[in-house]
């Protein structure tokens, strides 16, 4: 078995655990709060600790941002990492991979989960905020300009919410 550390950056919580890379098995677990608004480097600090007490020989660190098919961080709308060299923070940890969450997550479903055996489908997430992807012939399709749609995002009603806001 290889040592994968899947990490999923959400709005709320910094995920991580080791996965068997062959079955899809989890085999240990760690979750800490986001808290993103203590800043980027914080919230990627909190990533490198996770990864560092997993000790895998890879990460795969999925993002709730729009992540170009570079493995760049392309929005902000949870944490600012455009121009944080994400993969390259993690790198010391082990070679890492940066992806969309809604896709990372799409492709385990597609290999491991509900999706196995189907070539095509949709994969929809909802949780802090609404996404999702098309998965065809078993891999997330990137797009146009392979950045995830994002329907909706609960931190942008929880940003605008109080007796004054205005609609959104």
């Amino acid at each position: 078995m290889s040592r994968v550390c899947g990490i999923d950056v959400g709005g709320t919580k910094i995920a991580a655990a080791i996965v068997d890379d062959a079955t899809g098995r989890v085999s240990e677990r760690r979750q800490v709060p986001t808290r993103p608004q203590r800043g980027p480097l914080a919230v990627l600090d909190d990533c490198v600790t996770l990864a560092r007490m997993l000790a895998p020989d890879a990460i795969g660190i999925g993002i709730c941002e729009l992540v170009d098919r570079a493995g760049r961080v392309r929005s902000a709308a949870t944490v600012d990492w455009r121009g944080v060299d994400v993969a390259g923070e993690l790198a010391g940890v082990a070679p890492t991979r940066v992806e969309s969450d809604v896709r990372a997550a799409a492709l385990a479903e597609a290999r491991f989960g509900a999706g196995r055996g189907c070539s095509s489908f949709l994969y929809v997430t909802i949780s802090t905020g609404i996404s999702h992807t098309f998965v065809i012939n078993g891999v997330p399709w990137p797009g146009r300009t392979s950045l995830k749609s994002i329907c909706f995002s609960f931190s942008s009603v929880a940003t605008h919410s109080s007796k004054t806001a205005s609609p959104i």
